[in-house]
Protein backbone atom coordinates (compact mmCIF):
# COMPACT_ATOMS: atom_id res chain seq x y z
CA UNK A 1 0.00 0.00 0.00
CA UNK A 2 1.20 3.48 -0.82
CA UNK A 3 1.78 5.79 1.97
CA UNK A 4 1.34 9.39 1.35
CA UNK A 5 3.43 12.06 3.78
CA UNK A 6 1.84 14.53 5.24
CA UNK A 7 3.63 18.09 5.01
CA UNK A 8 5.90 18.91 8.14
CA UNK A 9 4.48 21.83 9.94
CA UNK A 10 6.65 24.42 10.55
CA UNK A 11 6.55 27.28 13.23
CA UNK A 12 9.16 30.08 12.42
CA UNK A 13 10.10 32.69 14.88
CA UNK A 14 12.21 35.80 14.17
CA UNK A 15 12.73 37.64 17.95
CA UNK A 16 13.80 40.81 19.25
CA UNK A 17 12.99 42.44 22.49
CA UNK A 18 9.60 44.04 21.59
CA UNK A 19 7.99 41.63 18.76
CA UNK A 20 8.11 38.32 17.42
CA UNK A 21 8.10 37.70 13.92
CA UNK A 22 5.84 34.68 12.80
CA UNK A 23 4.97 32.54 10.41
CA UNK A 24 3.38 29.02 10.44
CA UNK A 25 4.29 26.40 7.64
CA UNK A 26 2.13 23.57 5.95
CA UNK A 27 5.00 21.69 3.90
CA UNK A 28 5.69 25.04 1.64
CA UNK A 29 2.28 26.52 2.35
CA UNK A 30 2.06 29.65 4.18
CA UNK A 31 -0.75 29.36 6.39
CA UNK A 32 -0.19 31.89 9.33
CA UNK A 33 1.98 34.93 9.96
CA UNK A 34 2.13 38.06 11.94
CA UNK A 35 3.95 40.04 14.25
CA UNK A 36 3.06 38.91 17.96
CA UNK A 37 3.74 41.46 20.79
CA UNK A 38 5.61 40.96 23.60
CA UNK A 39 3.95 43.23 25.88
CA UNK A 40 6.02 42.56 29.04
CA UNK A 41 8.75 44.21 31.40
CA UNK A 42 11.76 43.11 32.16
CA UNK A 43 13.33 39.97 29.95
CA UNK A 44 11.81 37.13 32.49
CA UNK A 45 8.49 38.31 31.50
CA UNK A 46 8.84 38.61 28.13
CA UNK A 47 9.96 35.35 28.12
CA UNK A 48 6.86 34.08 29.88
CA UNK A 49 5.27 35.89 27.07
CA UNK A 50 6.95 33.89 24.08
CA UNK A 51 6.34 31.06 25.57
CA UNK A 52 2.20 31.59 25.92
CA UNK A 53 2.90 32.49 22.48
CA UNK A 54 4.78 29.31 21.06
CA UNK A 55 1.86 27.44 23.66
CA UNK A 56 -1.10 29.12 21.48
CA UNK A 57 0.51 27.67 18.32
CA UNK A 58 1.53 24.66 19.15
CA UNK A 59 -1.89 23.78 20.61
CA UNK A 60 -3.22 25.49 17.44
CA UNK A 61 -1.28 23.60 14.44
CA UNK A 62 0.59 21.00 16.33
CA UNK A 63 4.17 21.86 14.38
CA UNK A 64 6.98 19.21 14.31
CA UNK A 65 9.68 22.39 14.01
CA UNK A 66 10.48 25.37 15.25
CA UNK A 67 12.43 27.18 12.99
CA UNK A 68 14.30 30.85 15.10
CA UNK A 69 16.63 33.17 13.09
CA UNK A 70 20.22 32.65 14.42
CA UNK A 71 21.27 35.92 16.27
CA UNK A 72 24.48 37.88 15.27
CA UNK A 73 25.96 37.81 18.77
CA UNK A 74 27.55 41.07 17.88
CA UNK A 75 24.59 42.93 17.49
CA UNK A 76 22.26 41.33 19.86
CA UNK A 77 22.15 41.97 23.14
CA UNK A 78 22.59 39.54 26.43
CA UNK A 79 18.96 39.67 26.82
CA UNK A 80 17.14 38.95 23.22
CA UNK A 81 20.07 35.78 23.24
CA UNK A 82 18.43 34.57 26.78
CA UNK A 83 14.74 34.98 25.02
CA UNK A 84 16.51 32.88 22.23
CA UNK A 85 17.91 30.51 24.41
CA UNK A 86 14.88 30.02 26.33
CA UNK A 87 12.36 29.66 23.63
CA UNK A 88 14.74 27.00 22.31
CA UNK A 89 14.84 25.13 25.30
CA UNK A 90 10.83 25.22 25.61
CA UNK A 91 10.36 24.19 22.02
CA UNK A 92 12.62 21.17 22.99
CA UNK A 93 11.03 20.37 26.42
CA UNK A 94 7.21 20.85 24.40
CA UNK A 95 9.09 17.79 21.36
CA UNK A 96 9.53 19.89 18.66
CA UNK A 97 13.03 19.87 16.12
CA UNK A 98 14.74 23.06 16.50
CA UNK A 99 16.18 24.73 13.42
CA UNK A 100 18.49 27.69 13.44
CA UNK A 101 19.47 30.15 10.40
CA UNK A 102 21.36 33.05 10.00
CA UNK A 103 19.65 35.95 7.73
CA UNK A 104 22.51 35.48 5.70
CA UNK A 105 21.90 31.40 4.99
CA UNK A 106 18.25 32.62 4.71
CA UNK A 107 19.13 35.04 2.28
CA UNK A 108 21.34 32.55 0.19
CA UNK A 109 19.06 29.48 0.20
CA UNK A 110 16.04 31.88 -1.36
CA UNK A 111 18.62 33.39 -3.97
CA UNK A 112 21.74 32.07 -4.58
CA UNK A 113 24.67 34.30 -4.98
CA UNK A 114 22.42 37.82 -4.99
CA UNK A 115 23.06 40.10 -2.36
CA UNK A 116 19.72 41.62 -0.52
CA UNK A 117 18.69 43.73 1.33
CA UNK A 118 15.61 42.99 4.04
CA UNK A 119 13.08 44.69 1.82
CA UNK A 120 14.62 42.86 -1.26
CA UNK A 121 14.05 39.86 0.69
CA UNK A 122 10.31 41.10 1.91
CA UNK A 123 9.56 41.74 -1.88
CA UNK A 124 10.61 38.42 -2.84
CA UNK A 125 8.27 37.08 -0.13
CA UNK A 126 5.32 38.97 -1.31
CA UNK A 127 6.42 37.82 -4.64
CA UNK A 128 6.28 33.73 -3.46
CA UNK A 129 3.24 34.92 -1.01
CA UNK A 130 0.77 37.38 -2.85
CA UNK A 131 -1.67 37.33 0.50
CA UNK A 132 1.77 39.30 2.28
CA UNK A 133 0.83 42.17 -0.18
CA UNK A 134 -1.16 44.16 2.23
CA UNK A 135 1.20 43.89 5.04
CA UNK A 136 4.26 44.78 2.69
CA UNK A 137 1.64 47.65 1.61
CA UNK A 138 1.92 49.17 4.94
CA UNK A 139 5.08 48.65 6.02
CA UNK A 140 6.48 50.42 3.01
CA UNK A 141 4.26 53.10 5.09
CA UNK A 142 5.80 53.04 8.02
CA UNK A 143 8.50 54.88 9.66
CA UNK A 144 9.66 52.22 11.67
CA UNK A 145 9.90 48.56 10.48
CA UNK A 146 7.55 47.37 12.03
CA UNK A 147 6.56 44.05 10.05
CA UNK A 148 10.36 43.29 9.76
CA UNK A 149 10.59 40.87 11.35
CA UNK A 150 7.22 38.95 10.18
CA UNK A 151 8.72 38.94 6.52
CA UNK A 152 12.10 37.44 7.90
CA UNK A 153 10.10 34.78 9.85
CA UNK A 154 8.47 33.80 6.63
CA UNK A 155 11.36 33.76 4.59
CA UNK A 156 13.17 31.66 7.89
CA UNK A 157 10.21 29.53 7.82
CA UNK A 158 10.30 28.79 3.76
CA UNK A 159 13.79 28.19 3.76
CA UNK A 160 13.44 25.65 6.67
CA UNK A 161 11.04 23.95 5.16
CA UNK A 162 13.52 22.80 2.13
CA UNK A 163 16.45 22.25 4.65
CA UNK A 164 14.11 19.45 7.54
CA UNK A 165 11.48 18.15 4.58
CA UNK A 166 12.67 14.61 4.84
CA UNK A 167 15.36 14.74 7.25
CA UNK A 168 13.46 14.76 10.09
CA UNK A 169 11.94 11.55 11.92
CA UNK A 170 8.30 12.40 13.09
CA UNK A 171 6.64 9.78 15.87
CA UNK A 172 3.27 11.61 15.98
CA UNK A 173 0.59 11.47 13.44
CA UNK A 174 -0.22 14.64 11.45
CA UNK A 175 -3.48 16.99 12.11
CA UNK A 176 -4.43 15.09 15.09
CA UNK A 177 -6.06 17.12 17.33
Amino acid sequence: MLKIKEPVKILSIVPGTKYLGTALFYGSELRDWGIKVLNAKGTKEKIKKAKEIISDFIEKYEPQVLAVKKLDLKKSSKNLNSLVRKIKEFAKRKGLTVCQMKLSEIKESILPQRRMNKKELAQIMVSRFPELLFDFKKEEKNRNRYYERMFEAVALGFSSFYKVDGKIKLNKRYGKK
